[in-house]
C-alpha cells in the first residue's frame, strides 16, 4: 500500500510478548517507552528519517489522548522532514476489521511543509504548533469523510 519502507513508533509494552514483538520488529516497529523521553527510540526514528525511511508517528501519543504531543514537531523540525497527515478510520476496532465486520480506511491529506515553521525557531512552542497543526489537519480529514 505504501511504496517505500516505513517504520512506526509503537509502545514498548507491545514488544513484551515474544511472538508479537518478533513480528513488530520484522515490520520495522520501534519500541517507545511512554511517560518518559525515550532518547533511544527518538534517535532510531531520526536516523530512519535521515536515511529517507518514513516514520509513522501518532501525534496524540495514544488512542485515548486527543491533544497533540510536541515530539512530532521536534522531530520534523530537527530533521527538516515534511509531514504527511493520514487519518486511519476504525483503527480503534482492529478485531472487527480482521473479522471483516468493519473496514479500516486511510485518508491521506496534503504534505505539510516544515519550511513554514523553520523561521519560528527551535522552541517547544514551535514544536507544539507543528504538532497541533498536524493533528488539526488529520482531524479535518476525518471530518471530510
Amino acid at each position: 500500500m505504501i511504496p517505500q519502507e516505513i517504520s512506526v513508533l509503537a509502545k514498548a509494552e507491545l514488544f513484551k510478548n515474544a511472538f508479537f514483538g518478533f513480528y513488530l520488529r520484522k515490520l520495522n516497529a520501534i519500541p517507545l517507552r511512554r511517560g518518559t523521553i525515550d532518547r533511544k527510540a527518538i534517535k532510531i526514528a531520526e536516523e530512519n528519517l535521515k536515511n529517507n525511511i518514513s516514520v509513522m508517528i501518532f501525534p496524540e501519543g495514544s488512542r485515548h489522548n486527543f491533544t497533540a504531543r510536541p515530539g512530532i514537531g521536534k522531530m520534523a523540525y530537527e530533521t527538516k522532514k515534511n509531514i504527511l497527515p493520514i487519518y486511519i478510520e476504525n483503527s480503534d476496532h482492529p478485531i472487527q476489521c480482521i473479522l471483516g465486520k468493519k473496514k479500516m480506511r486511510l485518508y491521506v491529506g496534503n504534505i505539510i511543509s516544515i519550511d513554514q515553521y523553520l523561521e519560528n525557531g527551535d522552541s517547544k512552542d514551535n514544536f507544539r504548533k507543528i504538532a497541533s497543526d498536524t493533528l488539526n489537519i488529520i482531524n479535518g480529514l476525518k471530518d471530510e469523510n
